[in-house]
């Protein structure tokens, strides 16, 4: 019983990308059959075309949404397992790509956590332009 376990959680993945597709093949055929459905004079058999039709709609709009849920987690999860943001390193701190910041670059450099640094005011400013509210070392920051 055991053996069989890893063989039976590799199929509970789902590859999404896979499903999407085929759920969109699944509705072009539908599409084709509500065609072939309209010459036809049986109520009922065009009303379960049309439900199907539908329900193939509601499925791909849950599948696109699940894409983008599993694309949010896997970014969490990198973050989670140390990849962080990538920061860039200039005049002396971190910023991220968009120039937000700026970020602690004891607490980046040792161990990979984004910390914004806060900006300090007089006479706190006497120690260094910015402090890290987790390591509490002061920075300036060095324009040329």
């Amino acid at each position: 019983m055991s053996q069989l376990l890893p063989q039976l959680r590799i199929h509970r993945y789902i590859d999404l990308k896979r499903a999407l597709k085929s759920v969109t093949a699944a509705i072009a055929l539908a599409k084709q059959l509500v065609g072939l459905v309209g010459d036809t004079k049986n109520a009922e058999l065009k009303m379960v075309v049309a439900d199907l039709s539908v329900e193939l709609a509601q499925v791909k709009m849950q599948l696109a949404e699940l894409m983008d849920q599993n694309t949010s987690l896997k970014q969490k999860l990198s973050v989670a397992k140390g990849g962080g943001p990538q920061l860039e390193y200039r005049d002396g701190l971190y910023f991220d790509s968009d120039g937000s910041g700026p970020f602690c670059p004891g607490c980046y450099d040792g161990n990979r956590k984004a910390i914004r640094l806060t900006k300090q005011k007089f006479p706190w400013a006497e120690f260094g332009e910015y402090q890290c509210p987790s390591c509490e070392q002061h920075f300036n920051e060095n324009k040329e």
